[in-house]
This record gives structure tokens, sequence and C-alpha cells, in this order.
């Protein structure tokens, strides 16, 4: 599962088989149900069982393999799936590709997982994109609210900023963002500009991905 993204059928199947196996049989005839399927893949704090859904169990494992390839980019995993599928970008952006090998459609699967539950922390803001990528904490979804303008200049996160001193370019930020986005912008700071741009997990204290954060923040876009 943290390899193979598992067809749906499959994991239907599997959880059936937990859900006989808690409500029981005697021969012929099954017991009675003490409680409903839904309650038995509930989490334990709403009052279920706490089992885990297994699709999404699934997802969470393969989104930990999203992580790593982005976090440790030198394996030769990772230097083999970005050769491959991903040679001009990095895997955050990458697409399922041409004939690509189960494994890497696998994976490519929960690349979405980590977009959406990750924000970009800025050092000198050069590999974070200003339309595109998760970086505003003040903001909803992380993102600007502002429309891309093509005729911007700005089109990484470093356009926006000054070097001496180093802050924040408030004439450029007005000119092309809302006072939304210009207000949570300002309220990120500028420590050192040799730092590298570094992506954060939102939904764990470290900032770093875990398999049960990532459940976690499943389960609570889907309610």
């Amino acid at each position: 599962m943290s390899c193979f993204l598992l067809p749906k059928g499959l994991c239907s199947r599997i959880e059936k088989a937990v859900c006989s196996f808690w409500w029981g049989t005697n021969g012929t005839k099954n017991k009675i149900h003490l409680t409903k399927k839904g309650n038995l893949f509930k989490s334990k704090h709403e009052g279920g069982m706490g089992f885990k859904t297994l699709r999404d169990f699934n997802m969470e494992m393969l989104a930990k393999q999203t992580w790593r390839l982005h976090t440790n980019p030198t394996t030769l995993l990772a230097k083999c799936f970005k050769a491959k599928y991903f040679p001009h970008t990095d895997i955050l952006q990458a697409t399922t590709g041409c004939n690509p090998s189960y494994a890497w459609r696998s994976i490519q699967s929960s690349i979405w997982v980590i977009n959406k539950g990750s924000c970009w922390g800025i050092g000198n803001g050069n590999s974070v994109k200003v339309w595109r990528d998760n970086w505003i904490p003040m903001n909803h979804g992380f993102k600007v609210v502002t429309t891309a303008e093509a005729q911007s200049p700005s089109k990484m996160v470093e356009d926006l900023v000054q070097q001496d001193p180093l802050r924040w370019d408030s004439d450029i930020l007005s000119s092309h963002l809302l006072p939304i986005d210009k207000a949570g912008i300002e309220q990120i700071p500028l420590l050192n500009k040799s730092q590298s741009d570094d992506l954060m997990w939102v939904y764990y204290s470290t900032g770093i991905y875990t398999v049960k954060s990532g459940y976690r923040a499943i389960k609570e876009w889907q309610s």
C-alpha cells in the first residue's frame, strides 16, 4: 500500500471482510450487527471504532513517498523518476506522463495531498511561484487571491523582495496584488536571503509529513 494504489474494488472487499469479522457469523446465519459500518470506520474521537478506510490509508501512504521524493531528491529512486517523468520541473508539478509505470501512476495520484496540505516557508524565494504555489499562511488555501496577470513581471517570490535592505517591495505588492494578499505577505518574515525555501506540512507541528497526520488531513477535507 505504500508503493501501489490499490483498486477501489479491492479496498471495498477488504473493508467488507473487516466488517464480517467484527459482526461475526454463525454458520449460514449472520449475527446481530452491534454497530453499522459507518461507525466502524469512524475515528474514536467521533465515537467510532477507529478502523481506517483503506482507500484513504493507501493514499496517505503514497503521499509519504511523494514527500520523500521531494525532500530527498538525491536518492537513486528520486533521480530515476525525475529523469523519466519530470526532468524540467519538480515532483509537485509532475504529470502522469506517457506510458508510465504503475508505481509512478500510483505515486503521482497522491501528489495532490502534499500540494493541498503544505505551505512554503520563504527563504530566498527563488523556488516559489507567486501565482501557483502555497506560500501565504494568512490566506485560505495559502495561495494569492489576486488573479494572475499575464503582464506581471513577478513570477517568483524573489521578484517581490527588495534585497538591500532585505524587505518586501511595497511598491510591487501594491501594484500587482490585492490588499488582502499584500497584508498577508508583509506578515512573512525575511531573515536570510541565502537560505533556501522550505516546504512545510501544515498538519503537523514539526512541518514534516507523517502518515498519521496525512490521514487526519484527508478525513478533515472530506468532512
